[in-house]
């Protein structure tokens, strides 16, 4: 039940309760741990690399509890709850999520393959899912990006061009104040209604979805401004762009003009 948790060096373990053998129903065994070395554990195809963690693991005859769970990883904050089905064939579990400050870069370097030198990361995400079947967790959360580049994202890159052309120098608002969205995960689709990003002289606000285990993307944004530059509103707002294709190398294309 806890091969999935690899420890780097062998935690601290507290324990107290009864594990019964044979088919009883009086399992209930408390484990404390304190993974002071740090953990890696799989999460979406991709090791995530704890640098400490700890936590309170509950167990009874068909349940694992994880309660109190904090950790550290990629430089910001995690702590968390879980619950997972012990019953043979029917692996379903839910938990949810809280992180703070985590460095941005380093994250999406790991799942996305891209490098960016800005950005912190927070937020949070209750979700439920079947096993180690990616397509069927389901779930809600919220994300913040803190002095973020917005364009060294894949998906977004090829906008940079497209704005600079309109405002030539508006390359210096990649690095974004906030970046924030509420999203669903369902059937392998990210989707939000209320993706924006903040900068110096205007935002993007946008909505769709993010095929993230197909490759494929759908997605509209609209560039409003901000600042000084909200008296050019009515002209900002004619520039709304459509993204299409694949993640690492969308089409971006003027939805309206």
């Amino acid at each position: 039940t806890v091969s999935p948790y690899k420890f780097k060096k062998p935690p601290d373990i507290t324990a107290n309760g009864v594990y019964q053998f044979g088919g009883g129903q009086k399992t209930r065994l408390d484990l404390n741990v304190d993974g002071a070395a740090g953990m890696d554990y799989v999460f979406l195809g991709k090791t995530l690399p704890f640098d400490r963690i700890s936590g309170k693991l509950v167990f009874t005859t068909d349940r694992l509890r994880i309660n109190e769970l904090t950790g550290t990883l990629f430089s910001g904050n995690v702590r968390g709850n879980t619950d997972i089905s012990l019953v043979h064939n029917d692996p379903r579990y839910q938990a949810n999520i809280v992180v703070e400050r985590v460095d941005f870069p380093r994250l999406t370097d790991l799942y996305y393959d891209y490098k960016t030198a800005h950005g912190s990361l927070s937020g949070n995400y209750d979700f439920t899912g079947f096993g180690s079947d990616a397509r069927k967790m389901r779930g809600t959360g919220k994300l913040d990006v803190t002095n973020g580049d917005v364009f060294s994202i894949p998906i977004f890159g090829p906008l940079s061009g497209l704005l600079n052309s309109v405002l030539p120098g508006s390359m210096g608002y990649s690095i974004a104040r906030k970046a924030k969205a509420a999203f669903t995960i369902r059937d392998g689709v990210i989707h939000t209604d209320d993706f924006e990003v903040a900068g110096k002289l205007f935002s993007m606000v946008g909505r769709g979805d993010i095929h993230f285990l197909d490759d494929r993307l759908d997605f509209n944004v609209r560039i409003s401004a901000t600042g000084p530059a909200a008296l050019l509103t009515p002209v900002y707002k004619l520039f709304e762009y459509t993204g299409e294709g694949s993640l690492k190398h969308p089409d971006w294309h003027s939805k309206r003009f």
